[in-house]
């Protein structure tokens, strides 16, 4: 599927957002490791629905979220 410019962008925000926080959630519980790509494209080998679209969506939506905190953020102290 391909993407806008935009949507790219949103998309690896959002997946190292998730995986950074994922990360932080994992240092005090002793969950199963993901690696960044299964947060980027989803889990390999499913056929769900929302495991072949959804993560992408959730990437972009919290990507989005992401990046205009931190612009607002920027804004704000400099």
């Amino acid at each position: 599927m391909l993407n806008p410019f935009g949507g790219t962008v949103f998309n690896f925000f959002g997946a190292c957002t998730r995986w950074t926080l994922y990360g932080i959630k994992r240092a005090f519980t002793n969950d199963k490791p993901i690696s960044f790509k299964e947060f980027l494209n989803g889990p390999n080998r499913s056929d769900d629905f929302f495991d072949i679209y959804g993560h992408e969506l959730n990437n972009k939506w919290i990507g989005f979220i992401t990046i205009v905190l931190l612009g607002y953020l920027i804004v704000k102290y400099s």
